[in-house]
């Protein structure tokens, strides 16, 4: 089970602190927007996040670096979730099916050194 301060927190807690805070807005129109998906999983009782290595790719920003899976909206997304569980099932094959959706943390902006 995960903890907080020393205290169990189960997946509902979560949830509760998802939709309570506050989350960062949107950075306006001028950025590149993408989705990421953070999956906590559970093998046996330690909790972990799935992480992904991104493409050894040249000139590529994010070669070789950790990340969540996820990635650029495309046109045919109708929403950010829509974009997380298509970037999520095209880099990992993990299927909306497979997923306990707890909520959104809002929008943040990464750094890109290009």
């Amino acid at each position: 089970m995960m903890e907080i301060n020393g205290s169990p927190i189960g997946l509902s807690r979560i949830r509760d602190l998802i939709e309570k805070t506050e989350h960062p807005a949107s950075q306006g129109d001028s950025l590149k927007k993408a989705c990421v998906f953070m999956l906590l999983c559970s093998l046996e009782t330690e909790p972990y996040i799935l992480a992904i290595v991104k493409a050894d790719s040249r000139d590529y920003p994010w070669a070789n670096q950790v990340a969540l899976p996820g990635g650029h909206v495309d046109g045919s997304d109708r929403t950010p979730k829509d974009t997380a569980y298509r970037e999520l099932y095209e880099e990992m094959r993990i299927g909306a099916s497979q997923v306990d959706f707890l909520g959104a943390m809002g929008c943040f902006r990464t750094i890109n050194h290009t």
